[in-house]
């Protein structure tokens, strides 16, 4: 069989706590990058969230469990080829979390949630632009925020075109969820749901 002249790995985490790798190909980029987006949707619906870890060469991926259902219409969304790893332990789920929370892989630190007002937008030149979830209640998050990124703000249902529009793009009443990972030596955060109103989104 032919190899696909565009293709796609990233990794995600099921809600119970299982790390997948998604294998995306096609023919023709455009066509890869509407697969991403159909595929983003349908996994942030079966509450698999973004690992954030980088592709390492001979990294063998563990295959989700039954927890995580098949998507409909979509293929290759996880490697049937890649080997099972069977000396893996289970990650270790904190007793009390929600269920509504993702749960942090065994290499996060913290996670939580808090009240998401707005957006901020930062612009560039020679930069992607980014973006940063900030709150007017909760004082930990009202001055720096935390980085969304794109793929999460199309999953809540919001264009990454139109809020990119304005520095700032008032959110009414949402809930952004957090995580803490591991990147080099550092330690980040990142928002990786956010919980909008339908009423509160203006088009």
């Amino acid at each position: 069989m032919n190899e696909a002249k565009a293709s796609l790995n990233f990794f995600g985490i099921t809600e119970k706590g299982w790390h997948i790798q998604v294998t995306l190909r096609n023919e023709e980029w455009s066509e890869l990058l509407k697969d991403f987006g159909n595929c983003v949707v349908e996994l942030t619906k079966m509450k698999v969230v973004p690992d954030g870890r980088s592709p390492k060469r001979g990294a063998v991926v563990v295959q989700p469990l039954d927890d995580l259902n098949p998507v409909e219409n979509a293929t290759n969304v996880v490697n049937p080829s890649a080997p099972v790893a069977t000396n893996i332990a289970k990650p270790e789920v904190p007793a009390q979390a929600p269920a509504d929370v993702p749960v942090p892989p065994k290499y996060g630190l913290k996670h939580g949630s808090y009240i998401a007002s707005r957006i901020i937008v930062k612009k560039e030149e020679g930069k992607r632009t980014s973006f940063k979830v900030v709150s007017d209640v909760d004082t930990e998050f009202s001055k720096f925020g935390v980085t969304i990124y794109p793929e999460v703000l199309e999953a809540a249902g919001l264009d990454v075109v139109k809020v990119s529009a304005k520095p700032a793009f008032e959110l009414g009443n949402a809930t952004a969820y957090w995580m803490e990972y591991e990147h080099g030596e550092k330690i980040w955060k990142k928002i990786v749901r956010l919980d909008i109103s339908e009423n509160d989104i203006p088009w």
